[in-house]
């Protein structure tokens, strides 16, 4: 993550990434930088935190 990004909250929309076994609606599934962990985000999102070992990810 880039130095100027860090312990900063992020100025768009995006929130906690859900598990597959939780996803309903229109979702994306994108993958974790840190753990790999798969994680299903809203379209329009453009962060999300991930359900697994809660990295913080942009898109």
């Amino acid at each position: 993550m880039p130095e100027e990004l860090k312990g900063k909250k992020p100025d768009k929309e995006g929130g906690k990434a859900k598990a597959e076994e939780e996803v309903g609606g229109r979702t994306r599934l994108y993958v974790c930088y840190n753990c790999g962990a798969g994680n299903y985000v809203a379209n329009y999102w453009s962060w999300f935190i991930c359900h697994a070992c809660g990295a913080l990810n942009y898109m």
